[in-house]
């Protein structure tokens, strides 16, 4: 469906959070990959070769739609949520580069011919948060799964690159042309790369200089395989594949990324927990007088040599049977897609108050519960906490700067909710971060 101007699309009245809640079964990644079973697809395609899942007789997943992607985009402009942005990108612009936008400019930019980039999405959007940790835990995955939604008119999209990470398009709604290779030309690279004018340019990472490995040859285009990818059709290519894809018309579609972590990750604090017992290690090499000679002097010599055979000793100590190994893959595969946001917290004593703490993103909004009821919705990143609706008024008090006392209700928003719902409200906000503690106002 084509929205134009997509500046009058973006700018009318649409309340904050008003869109209906995704239905995470845990078999998202059985629906999308359909008619593949999961062990062909992890065996054969999944980080390794590239494969096109066209729709079928498949339902059509419809994770986002341009309506719902306005509601979040007018969420955005509550939240500052650190790791989300939004970008746009000119196809034809001599720089090829993304640059950052405003929720404001998008509409403008779409009419303009742009490609909008939304980075991981799943940061404001609690169901897709949730489609994040599910296809996480299906798939044993290690690494960190996140979400891009990305939205082109015609003729916009990216030429020729490759990314860090595997990538399972989504095309929602639209059409969109892709042209990919089958295999990675450099696996699990560390840094982008893009194609121009026969010229390979890396993607900037100044804390990690490039290496002669990370160099990589012409993408040979002329052999990439190209599909017009449409309405519930789905797209897996590997890190490092070169690809580029073309909007015919309009186009919307999710990217849900799969960002691999380095065994070493899993393995180096196993050995820094063993070593670190150790005095000579947490000492460091030992001093010398006059300076660092030419050469290493035999008591620095020594020194290392004796911490590399440490070292040697302890890697040794663990096999594939370590329950500590195990334990770190069974943590990586089933943890958070994002550092955690949650905040330490203590439950006041009695007499303390409370007042908002702005350094926590969050919004609030009405919305409707899964009984069709009017609720109260605060969402902060990817959660979300829901009260009843009589609970309204204290709450748009607290946003607003108002301080209650804990466990109470100031006087004149007594008939809003109990003393015990009220309590039950500061909790969660204390447990959350939102709320925090102060003194006695008066």
């Amino acid at each position: 469906m084509r929205h134009y101007p997509f500046a009058d699309f973006f700018s009318s009245s649409s309340q904050v959070g008003q869109f209906e809640a995704l239905d995470i079964t845990g078999r998202e990644l059985d629906e999308l990959i359909d008619p593949l079973q999961q062990t062909e697809f992890v065996s054969s395609y999944f980080m390794k070769k590239s494969v096109f899942i066209p729709a079928g007789q498949r339902e059509k997943v419809t994770f986002v739609t341009l309506e719902r992607f306005r509601a979040l985009l007018n969420m955005a402009k509550q939240m500052r949520t650190p790791g989300f942005c939004i970008d746009a990108h000119f196809r034809n612009s001599p720089r090829d580069e993304l640059f950052e936008i405003e929720p404001r400019q998008v509409g403008h930019l779409l009419d303009a011919g742009a490609t909008i980039c939304a980075t991981n999405l799943h940061l404001i959007d609690p169901d897709l948060y949730r489609l994040t940790r599910a296809l996480k835990v299906q798939l044993a995955f290690t690494g960190k799964v996140g979400v891009n939604c990305y939205i082109s008119t015609d003729g916009g999209g990216f030429r020729s690159h490759f990314d860090t990470k595997t990538a399972m398009v989504v095309q929602l709604s639209g059409r969109k042309v892709w042209r990919y290779a089958k295999t990675a030309s450099l696996p699990y690279p560390r840094r982008t790369a893009r194609e121009r004018d026969g010229m390979i340019h890396l993607g900037r990472a100044p804390e990690l200089p490039v290496e002669d490995w990370e160099r990589v040859g012409p993408s040979q285009s002329d052999a990439f395989d190209e599909t017009v990818m449409k309405a519930g059709d789905v797209l897996c290519v590997p890190p490092g594949t070169w690809h580029e894809a073309c909007a015919d018309g309009f186009s919307l579609a999710l990217n849900i990324f799969f960002q691999p972590t380095d065994f070493s990750a899993l393995l180096w604090p196993i050995i820094a927990a063993g070593l670190r017992t150790r005095d000579a290690w947490r000492g460091g090499p030992p001093p010398l007088s006059g300076g660092p000679p030419e050469e290493p002097p035999d008591t620095v010599r020594a020194y290392f040599r004796a911490r590399l055979s440490d070292l040697r000793a302890t890697i040794n100590a663990v096999d594939e049977n370590d329950p500590r190994l195990w334990s770190a893959w069974y943590a990586s595969s089933t943890e958070a897609t994002q550092p955690s946001s949650a905040h330490t917290s203590h439950r006041p004593e009695g007499g303390a108050y409370l007042c908002v703490n702005r350094t926590v993103p969050f919004c609030h909004y009405i919305s409707k519960s899964k009984d069709g009821e009017d609720c109260v919705v605060l969402q902060y990143g990817p959660k979300r906490m829901v009260f009843t609706i009589g609970a309204y008024p204290l709450i748009r008090a607290f946003v607003d700067g108002k301080v209650f006392p804990y466990g109470g209700i100031n006087e004149d928003l007594a008939g809003c909710c109990s003393t015990a719902e009220a309590k039950q409200i500061w909790d969660a906000l204390l447990a959350a971060g939102i709320a925090r503690c102060v003194g006695d106002p008066t």
